[in-house]
């Protein structure tokens, strides 16, 4: 499979996480608390079926978008290893860097996860800016990655309350509280899978297709 395979099957899997927001599935963990969950542990399972359903489809949200971003960064990465030459020229490697190398290989990857951090390092709308700017690979016009971007931000960072800056870009109040559904999390899946499937074939035609 490639890269792009297996972010889809990546997200294929979710769908079986998911399937765990179930009340059959939460009476049977509640039942088993103590036995499955020792005390050492403090698990401090979700008190009602409601705050289970809602941590679980959080949960699978977030991880969803965190392979959202490893495909992309793996393609960044996969596009400068065929194409060493586009990388920035000004970026900076230090003589430690150099000395520790075993080889020029090494020292074009090095450079590489360097630019790689930096560019995920910031917002989603900088990575957009990059693949268009740098890459020269086409940024599919879908609202929903960057509200799934911010929307991911706020569930990590503001306490799974909307900020002003999702709710610019969606139809959420700021400090609402977030409580993804099922549904939604399937929504931005989907929405992913045409995404990434949209963006690999054009770097395959501009980058990555074997010559001859």
């Amino acid at each position: 499979m490639n890269r792009c395979d297996i972010f889809i099957s990546q997200l294929d899997g979710l769908v079986v996480f998911l399937a765990a927001a179930h009340k059959e599935v939460f009476q049977t963990i509640k039942q088993h608390e103590l036995t499955w969950f020792p005390e050492s542990q403090d698990p401090r399972l979700p008190a009602t079926f409601e705050s289970y359903q809602v941590a679980v489809c959080h949960g699978a949200f977030l991880l969803g978008y965190g392979y959202f971003e490893a495909f992309l960064a793996d393609l960044a990465k996969e596009i400068y290893l065929r194409r060493p030459g586009m990388l920035p020229k000004d970026r900076q490697v230090t003589s430690k860097d150099v000395l520790g190398a075993g080889s020029r290989d090494d020292i074009i990857r090095l450079m590489i996860e360097k630019e790689i951090r930096n560019v995920f390092s910031g917002p989603i709308e900088g990575v957009q800016n990059y693949f268009e700017q740098k890459l020269q690979i086409s940024w599919p016009m879908q609202t929903e990655i960057l509200v799934a971007s911010r929307m991911r931000n706020c569930l990590m960072h503001n306490g799974s309350l909307v900020d002003e800056r999702l709710a610019e870009v969606c139809n959420r109040i700021a400090g609402s509280p977030i409580r993804l559904e099922a549904g939604e999390v399937h929504g931005f899946g989907i929405k992913a899978r045409e995404f990434s499937r949209m963006i690999w074939d054009e770097a395959v035609q501009r980058h990555l297709r074997v010559a001859g």
